[in-house]
């Protein structure tokens, strides 16, 4: 079986992966109202906007799931909290959907926004994406959390795909909130499927037995992306906070004011 598994974790910069067909994409911008805290005093700053490298939809079976790419091409600055909407159109570029989710985002960094299982009573045509920005937060003192996922398999059963493997965290620090995206890749880098789930805490050393399931069979040659998340701008992610962080919670009422 022809794979190749690639690991990266949200605290990394990854390479910009151009797919064929980029859709749509429209933001909003409010930067004239971003502020971050720096060493207890407020400024305004003007980070350049999130880029959308493509925007898609991949049917399973009775059900779809929509997946977008982004980067941020920011050096210091990145959200700790977005709100993002997938508008899901049929053939006459009528809405048939609005799908709404939040995320986070790291200064330079690439990741997928993923929402799992929807239905429709239509087969869909095209999806635009809409990014809501949330408020500029600067983050320089941060290590680098180090995860490997080993025993990785990928089988392809009767009436399901399966990929597993042990998430193993290398790092010093143990983690709280910790979370898995598959990316399965097939020809001409056409996403076949997407998938997340859920580690929760786990602790420096430790290992997670962790499994990504499709109902149906997926190609047998595909390459496999696995982005492992922490929200390192959250202090809640960590069981042990380190580094000068800004604070989330002063940059929400600096933006009251």
């Amino acid at each position: 079986m022809n794979k190749r598994v690639i690991i990266f974790l949200s605290v990394l910069f990854v390479p910009v992966l151009v797919l064929a067909g980029i859709l749509c994409f429209t933001q909003r911008n409010n930067s004239s109202d971003n502020n971050i805290v720096i060493n207890g005093s407020s400024k305004v700053v003007e980070g350049e906007d999130l880029r959308v490298v493509f925007v898609d939809f991949v049917e399973n079976e009775d059900r779809y799931d929509l997946v977008a790419k982004v980067e941020n091409p920011n050096e210091l600055l990145g959200f700790s909290d977005f709100s993002y909407i997938f508008k899901v159109l049929d053939e006459q570029d009528e809405l048939l959907l609005e799908k709404e989710g939040r995320s986070f985002i790291l200064p330079k960094e690439s990741k997928y926004l993923i929402e799992l299982g929807i239905s429709l009573d239509k087969k869909p045509k095209r999806v635009k994406l809409e990014i809501i920005p949330g408020i500029w937060q600067e983050l320089k003192a941060y290590k680098t959390p180090s995860f490997i996922v080993l025993n990785q398999r990928y089988n392809i059963e009767d009436k399901r795909t399966v990929l597993s493997g042990l998430l193993q965290n290398n790092s010093l620090f143990s983690f709280a909130k910790v979370s898995v995206n598959a990316i399965l890749l097939g020809s001409g880098n056409k996403v076949v499927g997407v998938n997340r789930t859920f580690a929760g805490q786990l602790l420096s050393g430790e290992e997670r037995y962790i499994e990504f399931l499709w109902r149906g069979k997926l190609s047998e040659d595909v390459d496999i992306e696995l982005k492992v998340e922490v929200n390192v701008f959250q202090s809640e992610s960590y069981m042990n906070v380190y580094g000068e962080k800004v604070g989330y919670e002063r940059d929400v009422k600096s933006k009251k004011k």
